[in-house]
């Protein structure tokens, strides 16, 4: 196996997108399959649970795009190529830096007018992500990986579905009574 410092650092930016993604499928199942009573009782517990989800993938998705200035001290798909996609990343750098990274006063004041004015929503997430997985296979030859890695990020989401049902059935029986 070729240890050098680029493909470790590779499997480092593939390692922590997947991580934004499982936030980002978790956040997305967990919207679809917990409602009504079991919401409503435990509405505490599922609000903070998917603000965390959704802060931890949007800033993960943010690390993946962050272009360092200097590139030799951060992984970013900088480090390998150029993403093309310099508006939308904005976007959601701008979220990153004044809602989950900084308390920007105008915005911790202003939230719902900031994120409906910066127009950084679901659709635009999920072509982050999909650029950025189709960014990884672009060039994952280079550092000697064969596997389909849209087919790999798939099955990783339907991993997740499958253990949060799992868990989730455990979770509705506990708490029943």
């Amino acid at each position: 196996m070729n240890t050098s410092n680029n493909n470790k650092e590779f499997d480092a930016l593939i390692e922590n997108l997947l991580l934004a993604y499982w936030h980002f499928c978790l956040n997305e199942i967990m919207h679809e399959m917990v409602k009504d009573e079991i919401w409503k009782k435990h509405l505490f517990f599922w609000n903070v649970t998917l603000i965390g989800l959704e802060e931890a993938y949007l800033l993960g998705l943010s690390k993946f795009f962050d272009r360092p200035s200097e590139l030799d001290q951060t992984i970013s798909i900088y480090y390998f190529i150029d993403s093309g996609k310099k508006e939308l990343v904005s976007k959601l750098k701008k979220t990153r830096n004044k809602m989950l990274v900084h308390d920007d006063k105008k915005t911790t004041l202003n939230k719902g007018t900031f994120l409906q004015e910066l127009g950084l929503n679901k659709s635009d997430i999920i072509s982050l992500f999909e650029l950025a997985i189709e960014l990884i296979d672009e060039i994952k030859g280079k550092f000697g990986i064969v596997t389909n890695i849209k087919q790999y990020f798939e099955h990783e989401k339907e991993k997740a579905r499958k253990d949060f049902e799992t868990w989730f059935e455990v979770f509705k029986k506990g708490f029943q009574s």
